[in-house]
């Protein structure tokens, strides 16, 4: 058992690099709209990464983008996940602390890529922790697999040692949003706060 749990998890995290770097590659050969680009930002697409969408928030209610007016910070992952997730949110908390005041512009999102066990009630357990504006969206298979292709989401089901504790493959991006849902930039998963912080706050002086 020790070894088939070993090559589950070596293949999870293999999924996750190659689906990390595909992901990255078309997200970044994609050219979509922005703001004017400030010095050292990531660059621009013209193809929108991202738009619309409908779903559930962690209290069971039904929103759109444009229930979040203004700037949007998303975080793709799942309330299962052992490592990814944890730092990704705990990324975003700091980045928002940083901005300070600026940061009330701003509506961090978490969505789910597990829409069949990431439920509004489990999700609002799990945010608990973190962020107290973050909100946790998740809705039905279809509505996320909408909202995957359109941000060019990779997210792949691993199955365990025994069905209910499958993991998920996912890319780890943090993306900046415009009021209208779509990407004004994305940071990888390694991106230090501190530059985030800087690259955010140029795009805020913009708007």
């Amino acid at each position: 058992m020790k070894n088939r749990i070993f090559r589950t998890l070596a293949l999870s995290f293999l999924g996750i690099l190659i689906g990390t770097a595909i992901g990255w590659q078309q997200i970044k050969a994609e050219k979509a709209p922005q703001l004017e680009p400030a010095a050292g930002t990531h660059a621009a697409t013209e193809t929108p990464v991202g738009g619309p969408f409908t779903l559930t928030d962690h209290n069971g209610v039904r929103v759109t983008e444009k229930t979040y007016p203004g700037f949007k910070l998303a975080f793709f992952g799942f309330t299962y996940c052992p490592d990814m997730c944890p730092t990704g949110l705990k990324k975003m908390t700091m980045v928002l602390d940083e901005l300070g005041d600026d940061a009330a512009r701003i509506q961090p999102l978490f969505i789910t890529v597990d829409p069949a066990r990431d439920t509004p009630e489990v999700m609002k357990d799990y945010l608990g922790v973190y962020h107290p504006r973050l909100v946790g969206l998740t809705g039905t298979k279809e509505e996320i697999d909408t909202v995957k292709e359109s941000f060019r989401v990779y997210a792949a089901k691993v199955e365990g040692y025994e069905p209910k504790y499958y993991s998920m493959d996912h890319s780890g991006f943090t993306y900046l949003l415009r009021d209208d849902g779509t990407m004004l930039t994305v940071f990888s998963h390694d991106e230090d706060p501190k530059e985030m912080v800087k690259e955010i706050r140029a795009i805020l002086k913009q708007s």
